[in-house]
């Protein structure tokens, strides 16, 4: 039985939750809620800025909140000021889009997908 270091077990759930994002997003399933699909890839960028957070040693609190992440990674995980707009967007999926409707179109649902590869490319940058 391999062993994996818990930052390298946050990484492949959080590259799990943006394939499942994928998939979802491009059935074809007329029941499909949107709110699944934002939270998936809500997911995905908090379990990778929790993999880079283990892999430096720095201490989390149990969250959701990715501003609160973003805020403990401090210079060393900078995006711009756009990036960071739909990424506080995203936090209104990890619990309250499970439970209520918060949008209920696919509104340029592809800049998300641009910001969660953006995470994923700087994460990967810093775990190499």
């Amino acid at each position: 039985m391999t062993f994996l270091r818990p930052y390298e077990l946050l990484l492949k759930k959080a590259e799990t939750d943006l394939q499942g994002a994928e998939v979802l997003y491009k059935s074809d399933n007329e029941f499909l809620d949107v709110e699944i699909v934002f939270f998936h890839l809500q997911q995905s960028i908090e379990k990778f800025l929790k993999a880079v957070l283990s892999y430096k040693g720095i201490h989390y609190t149990k969250t959701h909140d990715l501003e609160q992440l973003f805020k403990l990674l401090g210079t060393d995980f900078s995006l711009n000021r756009l990036d960071l707009d739909f990424i506080e967007e995203l936090n209104m999926y990890a619990v309250q889009g499970r439970y209520d409707y918060v949008s209920d179109a696919l509104d340029n649902i592809e800049d998300f997908f641009e910001i969660v590869k953006k995470v994923r490319k700087k994460t990967y940058e810093i775990i190499k």
